[in-house]
C-alpha cells in the first residue's frame, strides 16, 4: 500500500478549471465544473487522501512556468493555484505541491499575487552530472520501446552540457520525428 498520491499534470495550460478537474478526476470523482465548487472539491478531496487513507498528497506541475499570473486581463491561475493549496496546507499539513518548469518560473512565483516566496522552497536544478545525464535518457528510453546507440546518448549529453531541458528537447524530438525504434548517430 502506498503512503503517497501522486497527481502529475504535465500540461497546465489546460487552465485553472482543468488543473481543478485533473485533481479531482485523479483522486476518482466527477468534477463539478464551476470553478469555487470544484476548487473546493479539489482541496476537500486532497485533504480526505490524508485523514481517511493516510496518504500524502503530492500534486507535480510539469512546465509550470506557462502559470504565469496576467494583471491586465485578470488572470490569476498560479495565484489561485497556490492559494488553494497554501489553504489545504494550512488544514492538512500533508498536501505538497511541486511545480516544475523553465528559469521564468522563479520570476511568475515573485510577481504572483500571494505570499509565495514565503510558502516555497525554490531549488534551481542546474546542469546535470554526466552519468545523471545518461540517466535522463536512458530511464525513460527503457520503458518506451526505443533505444539509442551509445554514441548518440553521448553525444546528446556533450552537446547539452547536461542541461535537463535541452535532454528533455532532443530526447523528446528524436523520438518524435524518427520513425525507428533504434535511434543511430551517423
Amino acid at each position: 500500500r502506498s503512503r503517497h498520491t501522486v497527481i502529475y499534470l504535465h500540461n497546465p495550460s489546460i487552465g485553472q478549471t482543468g488543473v481543478y478537474a485533473a485533481i479531482v478526476g485523479a483522486l476518482g470523482a466527477v468534477p463539478r465544473y464551476r470553478k469555487a465548487e470544484l476548487i473546493a472539491q479539489a482541496m476537500n478531496l486532497l485533504a480526505a487522501e490524508e485523514h481517511e487513507r493516510g496518504r500524502l498528497s503530492v500534486l507535480i506541475v510539469d512546465e509550470a512556468h506557462l502559470l504565469g499570473d496576467d494583471r491586465r486581463q485578470e488572470r490569476f491561475p498560479l495565484s489561485s493555484l497556490l492559494a488553494g493549496f497554501g489553504q489545504a496546507q494550512r488544514t492538512s499539513s500533508r498536501v505538497r505541491l511541486v511545480v516544475c518548469g523553465l528559469p521564468t518560473l522563479s520570476l511568475n512565483l515573485k510577481r504572483a499575487r500571494t505570499y509565495a516566496e514565503r510558502m516555497v522552497r525554490h531549488v534551481i536544478i542546474g546542469h546535470l552530472e554526466r552519468e545523471d545525464a545518461w540517466d535522463a535518457l536512458g530511464i525513460p528510453l527503457s520503458g518506451s520501446g526505443r533505444t539509442f546507440d551509445l554514441s548518440l546518448v553521448g553525444e546528446i549529453v556533450e552537446r547539452t552540457a547536461g542541461y535537463p531541458y535541452f535532454l528533455q528537447f532532443f530526447g523528446g524530438f528524436l523520438c518524435s520525428r524518427v520513425g525507428r525504434a533504434d535511434v543511430l548517430l551517423k
